[in-house]
């Protein structure tokens, strides 16, 4: 039986005095406030980890974004703008266009473009469509480069929404992309007015210009007019614009050379996955081989090997037969190098200014002449052009 007295038990024994006693109302007060400091610190902790699981989550999301935009690219041979950005992500993972516009925390995610991108021709914009002629950009100097600046942000917040200022499209400013895409990760970008924590930022930055290959296309200086014909991604034929052809087409294009006949035929193609050039040599397309800024000059050795590789072909009895070898075209090219090397020593003096250097005489009446005249061009086009022919039938 319990015994009653001035306080209230829970009808634990007391071992001491074989009495029952329990909590008091003060302590269970007390427990419970520590219960409730302890809830508090967990919940706070449960929570920090949520928003680190969640930003993780978006983290691998937008590089996911980033992946299937480039595959995006290169399978359309395009690059969208702020009205096909999200479809074009969202057809290659297999999402609904939903999952891209918006996040897990259902706030809107932003696609900014680089004011100074700059592609195809004229100052193009996004959206680009490769066509044909590839992208042509023309410098102050009117060379031929890649695309400028084809950088493009994906924005996504887990907090607060972004700032109003901010939507899908070209940014409103250079010095505001900027100012995004160096802005270092957990910090918020610099002339931003937004109350969101830096930590609840995420930026995806997309710089696709390593998706750009450059092609050379040209002709020999023996070949009148322009260089022969060529396709892209089977568009064509058509006639190159210039005896000297530069443009930048995305990885993975397909190229068709052809040559000059009516209807042109077709004589070589490659997909495109690294710089190239060829030329137009005789009739036909040669060379694989790009010549960039870093690749070192040939010298008289490498001359002198090419020379001797030559001399060692195998016979053509054909062309023997009729008189041309190769060491025909050896001496041939041997007397029009030395004449040519003498027709510009005479011409190169009293010159100062680069680019107007004129030897005395004109090329054609010095070099040209016949195809008789031993050390002229015609001379050894035409022995170069009879071991061709006969090798060729």
């Amino acid at each position: 039986m319990m015994t009653t007295g001035p306080h209230r038990t829970t009808g634990l024994q007391d071992h001491g005095s074989g009495r029952q006693r329990g909590f008091s109302l003060i302590e269970m007060i007390g427990v419970m406030a520590v219960v409730a400091i302890l809830a508090i610190a967990l919940a706070a902790v449960f929570i920090k980890q949520l928003d680190q699981m969640a930003a993780d989550k978006e983290s691998r999301q937008l590089k996911a974004f980033s992946e299937s935009f480039r595959q995006g690219i290169l399978k359309t041979k395009s690059i969208p703008s702020q009205a096909g950005w999200d479809s074009m992500i969202a057809t290659n993972l297999g999402i609904e266009i939903s999952q891209v516009r918006t996040n897990d925390r259902r706030l809107a995610r932003i696609f900014l473009i680089d004011p100074a991108l700059e592609i195809g021709a004229s100052g193009g914009k996004l959206p680009y469509t490769q066509g044909i002629n590839g992208s042509r950009v023309i410098d102050a100097f009117g060379n031929i480069i890649a695309p400028i600046n084809p950088r493009v942000l994906i924005l996504s917040s887990l907090s607060q929404p972004l700032p109003t200022n901010l939507v899908s499209g070209v940014a409103s400013s250079v010095a505001a992309f900027s100012n995004i895409w160096e802005s270092a990760e957990g910090t918020i970008p610099v002339g931003w007015s937004w109350n969101g924590r830096g930590d609840d930022l995420k930026i995806q930055r997309l710089n696709v210009i390593d998706l750009f290959i450059h092609l050379a296309l040209s002709k020999d200086t023996a070949t009148p007019g322009n260089p022969g014909n060529f396709s892209i991604e089977a568009v064509g034929p058509a006639a190159i614009p210039s005896a000297a052809f530069e443009s930048y087409y995305l990885d993975g294009t397909l190229l068709g050379l052809y040559d000059r006949s009516a209807p042109p035929a077709y004589q070589y193609g490659e997909i495109l996955h690294h710089p190239k050039s060829f030329t137009f040599v005789l009739g036909s397309w040669q060379g694989a081989r790009f010549l960039g800024r870093t690749i070192s000059r040939l010298t008289p050795v490498d001359l002198q090997r090419a020379a001797d590789a030559f001399l060692l072909s195998k016979t053509n009895n054909c062309a023997a037969n009729a008189g041309v070898t190769t060491w025909t075209v050896y001496y041939a090219m041997i007397a029009y190098m030395s004449n040519y090397w003498s027709w510009c020593d005479s011409g190169w003096q009293g010159c100062t200014t680069f680019g107007n250097r004129n030897p005395s005489g004109t090329y054609g009446t010095v070099l040209n002449a016949n195809q008789s005249q031993f050390g002229s061009q015609a001379y050894l086009n035409n022995k170069t052009t009879a071991l061709i022919c006969q090798q060729a039938n």
